[in-house]
């Protein structure tokens, strides 16, 4: 059995009891938000930025991908990579005034 020390069973006891309402309980440090980043046209991005950029799950893209139907891509290597001013393309060429609308065929 681990040794604990003296300060991590006063928290302990501290917990238990706050735990309880015997205790007010401690306030919680603010949790840091992560930021989004802010893709610019040129930026490459991964399948996985792509997807949350489009909205799409990543297995989706990748079945686009096999079948033609998605936004263009760049192989480099073995790494799949996309163009963001080509995604941004890809969104807007699915714009439709209406549901009965085609679009361009």
């Amino acid at each position: 059995m681990r040794q604990r020390s003296t300060e991590q069973i006063f928290v302990d006891l501290y917990m238990y009891f706050a735990g309880k309402g015997l205790l007010p309980l401690p306030a919680a440090a603010p949790r840091q938000r992560k930021r989004k980043r802010v893709f610019r046209e040129g930026d490459l991005l991964k399948p996985p930025q792509a997807a949350r950029f489009l909205k799409v799950n990543v297995k989706t893209l990748a079945n686009w991908r096999v079948t033609g139907k998605g936004p263009s891509f760049h192989k480099i290597g073995s790494r799949v990579v996309y163009d963001f001013a080509e995604l941004k393309a890809f969104a807007v060429s699915g714009s439709r005034t209406s549901t009965s609308d085609k679009g361009d065929q």
